[in-house]
């Protein structure tokens, strides 16, 4: 981070982006933690017209110090993908869905679902239509995708997370909607 300003200090005004900064600004206060507090607080760039975005999944895990005020000026929290967002972002992904869209199911089958849980189930959705023999993605596709995902945004969302009972039941959980129903 320390060496990115820099870096952008010498092409300013301009913005430096920094994706999953919990990466680096965790633990323990160490050198390289404290170079980083350093930089943000404002020592190394008093007068540099640098505007510096941070993002994070996981806020919980940055360094207390690192979230003081003057270090960042602005936190935003975007928060889960409402009804509308779901079926905008399920018709950007797959385009040739058949029918049109519930939300309501949408957003329910995908509770607190990030944009990238949404993007992969669109893409899991589509496997389910190939091998279900279709040209079409349904919304029922979708759903089984958001529903299949589940576990796995659980293992990224919780620390205590434990993986299912038995292997059987995992595979099911994730198969299961690829299956056409025999009966």
């Amino acid at each position: 981070i320390t060496h990115a300003f820099e870096f952008a200090k010498r092409f300013q005004p301009c913005m430096v982006f920094f994706e999953d900064i919990d990466q680096v600004a965790s633990g323990h206060r160490d050198e390289a933690l404290n170079r980083i507090l350093n930089t943000c607080d404002g020592i190394l760039s008093k007068s540099a017209e640098v505007v510096t975005v941070m993002t994070t999944n996981n806020v919980n895990k940055i360094q207390k110090g690192m979230l003081r005020p003057g270090r960042i000026d602005v936190m935003l929290e975007l928060g889960a993908l409402d009804a509308d967002a779901m079926v905008k972002m399920v018709e950007l992904y797959c385009p040739d869905i058949e029918g049109d869209l519930d939300g309501v199911e949408l957003e329910e089958a995908g509770k607190n679902y990030t944009p990238a849980f949404v993007t992969e189930a669109c893409q899991r959705a589509l496997l389910y239509s190939i091998a279900d023999g279709r040209d079409k993605i349904r919304q029922a596709d979708v759903v089984n995708s958001l529903i299949g995902l589940r576990s796995h945004y659980d293992s990224v969302n919780e620390d205590d997370w434990k993986p299912s009972e038995s292997l059987d039941g995992r595979l099911g959980e994730i198969v299961g909607p690829l299956v056409k129903d025999e009966t």
